[in-house]
């Protein structure tokens, strides 16, 4: 998957933002999450969503609620 971190990119309706800190990940406005490799993902009891991005290494689990908003508010 070629991933460039950047301006917004308009799949159809989707508009892929870049993850601040996570390079070559993006999160949509519809609250998906894409990236180099298989993403881990769970599902939480209240119906939230996190993922497990890695990074020089090391995986972070972050929130996809927080992600979306974090970028969208960037953008």
């Amino acid at each position: 998957i070629d991933i460039s971190p950047g301006p917004a990119i308009l799949s159809g309706m989707e508009t892929w933002l870049p993850i601040r800190l996570f390079p070559n990940c993006q999160v949509s406005d519809l609250g998906r999450v894409k990236g180099p490799k298989g993403i881990k993902s769970q599902h939480l009891s209240r119906g939230y969503r996190r993922v497990t991005l890695c990074r020089n290494g090391r995986s972070y689990v972050r929130s996809v609620h927080l992600l979306t908003a974090r970028a969208l508010l960037r953008s």
